[in-house]
């Protein structure tokens, strides 16, 4: 036998057992469709999310009533809660854009960044128009909160990409 042949079939090879054993390769297929059934819950998660997040930063009296369900005398909770659903709903689309290489991961770092931006940016928005009649210490206390919110998944956001992780 040529020495190069011989070479060839004794080189090694990361993958030599599924060339013995073609049986090894089934579950190839099977992670293929078990992706796009990943990738249909996700975006289904999405959508629900979204919606409920929607709901919530719209919510009034009238929208509760006509939905059925609980009134709360303020909607400050119900939009603080829509915002997060917003930013939920945003991680998980990132997720659901993820490609195979995993850099992104909207459930991980970027998904943290997108709930915190979310929720901090309605914090401020209700701080600076809604009318909330907080004592001195809750205005310091929620408007210390979003600030902190914000910065931190900016200099997160600055990192992930400076680091590329």
């Amino acid at each position: 036998m040529p020495a190069a042949v011989f070479r060839s079939f004794s080189s090694p090879c990361p993958d030599r057992e599924s060339y013995a054993n073609p049986l090894l390769n089934l579950h190839k297929p099977l992670d293929k469709i078990n992706m796009k059934i990943q990738k249909a819950i996700l975006f289904i998660d999405f959508i629900i999310n979204l919606i409920l997040g929607i709901l919530l930063l719209a919510y009034s009296n009238k929208l509760a009533e006509y939905l059925g369900v609980p009134e709360v005398e303020s909607s400050f909770y119900p939009n603080i809660l829509g915002g997060v659903f917003v930013g939920i709903a945003l991680a998980l689309l990132i997720e659901f854009f993820n490609k195979p290489d995993g850099k992104t991961s909207g459930l991980g770092l970027l998904g943290a960044i997108a709930i915190n931006l979310c929720g901090g940016f309605i914090l401020i928005i209700w701080l600076l128009f809604g009318d909330l009649g907080l004592p001195m210490r809750g205005s310091i206390l929620l408007s210390s909160l979003a600030v902190l919110l914000i910065v931190l998944s900016c200099f997160e956001l600055f990192n992930h990409y400076k680091t590329g992780k």
